[in-house]
């Protein structure tokens, strides 16, 4: 049984030994090259990203209620 941990954490930590290949060298499917095209937004995105300006009041009203009822469960006063 010990040796199977032993061989699990080696494992582990094979994973986090740095390779090689140098980082500016590296590359994964998100990046891009000079010669990519860039793709149109997807006007759902945009949409809900122009969206988001609109919640703000919402967003800071919620954190003031929360802020008031958590303050007042655990006997917080509000700082002035």
């Amino acid at each position: 049984m010990r040796s199977a941990v032993i061989f699990g954490l080696a494992a582990v930590a094979s994973a986090f030994q740095s390779s090689s290949t140098p980082l500016s060298r590296r590359t994964s499917a998100l990046s891009s090259s000079a010669d990519d095209v860039a793709l149109p937004v997807n006007p759902a995105i945009k949409v809900a990203a122009n969206g988001m300006s609109l919640l703000k009041p919402i967003f800071a009203a919620e954190a003031s209620l929360q802020s008031a009822v958590l303050g007042a469960i655990g006997g917080v006063d509000k700082e002035s």
